[in-house]
């Protein structure tokens, strides 16, 4: 059965500027999650992300500073292996290009990111019975990070913003939990995941971070296509940098996004869209403005 059981890729992630980049300056999970079914256990595929920031100076380095948009783009290769049936490792290898553009004109970024894998446990899956009348899913993660991507430490005026970077510079380790529940064509989904972020080689860690997702999705057959439509609510949280064992000013924060997106299947083929908005945020003191946000991806199930 084509839509037997549901599961979300990683945050962040997912992100995305998956985890290239971080919080306050592109997403926490540039590898974004998406929700998926479970066909045939292995798929390889392209994800893509977009996201808009607008950036201000703080008045006591720079004042009367105009703002600066901020465009952070990840290609993301990502692939899955089922090792067992409950068992399943994914791997995500993104290339970043984020653009600033300021009264100096453009500035531009771009190269292999960091590397992240995970590794997920089924605990509990009743979604193939016909017995009942809800169905449950519970996925739990672990995984890690690689500094694999450009780190250059930013400088002690650059306050507003240490995320423009392809990387993060440090090894980190990822947890995630998620949770589906399916009645009938209609279903809901609980996700949150949690990344403990290592100091790198020169002293600079970026703070730990949290996401939680909560999304309603509804599936519709539509001759031979599946059609799964969703709207969720997104939540991401950053504690304070740390830089050689201070916290670092103007750094952090959260914010509450609004998702809608929609999920195609044919045959062993998966493309999916989401549209993301900022619904209320506080970014490093309010010195990061966060903008819109869009997510493409195709997958192919073997």
């Amino acid at each position: 059965m084509l839509f037997r059981s549901f599961w979300i890729g990683v945050l962040l992630l997912l992100a995305s500027p998956a985890l290239a980049c971080d919080a306050c300056g592109c997403s926490m999970s540039p590898s974004y999650a998406a929700l998926m079914p479970s066909l045939g256990g292995h798929f390889v595929g392209f994800w893509w992300q977009h996201q808009h920031y607008r950036t201000f100076a703080d008045p006591a380095f720079d004042a009367g500073a105009r703002p600066q948009d901020e465009y952070f783009n990840t290609l993301e290769i990502r692939g899955r292996w089922e090792i067992h049936p409950r068992l399943q490792a994914t791997i995500m290898l993104p290339y970043a290009y984020h653009l600033r553009q300021d009264a100096n004109g453009p500035r531009t970024v771009s190269g292999l990111g960091d590397v992240t894998g995970l590794l997920s446990y089924t605990f509990f899956d009743n979604s193939d019975s016909l017995q009942q009348k809800v169905r449950h899913r519970v996925v739990a993660g672990i995984g890690g990070k690689a500094p694999t991507g450009a780190f250059q430490q930013p400088a002690a005026n650059e306050v507003v913003n240490p995320n423009f970077q392809v990387g993060t510079g440090s090894w980190d380790a990822l947890f995630n939990l998620n949770y589906t529940a399916r009645s009938g064509r209609s279903g809901l989904l609980l996700d949150a995941t949690y990344r403990l972020n290592g100091a790198g080689e020169n002293g600079y860690q970026f703070g730990n971070r949290f996401a939680g997702l909560l999304s309603l999705f509804r599936v519709e057959q539509i001759g031979g296509v599946s059609v799964m439509p969703n709207l969720g609510l997104y939540y991401e949280q950053a504690d304070w940098d740390i830089e050689n064992g201070y916290y670092r000013t103007y750094t952090g924060g959260e914010a509450w996004l609004v998702n809608a997106g929609a999920e195609v299947f044919w045959q062993r083929y998966n493309l999916g869209v989401t549209y993301s908005l900022p619904l209320q945020q506080d970014w490093n003191t309010g010195l990061v403005e966060a903008r819109s946000r869009v997510a493409l991806h195709l997958n192919y199930f073997f």
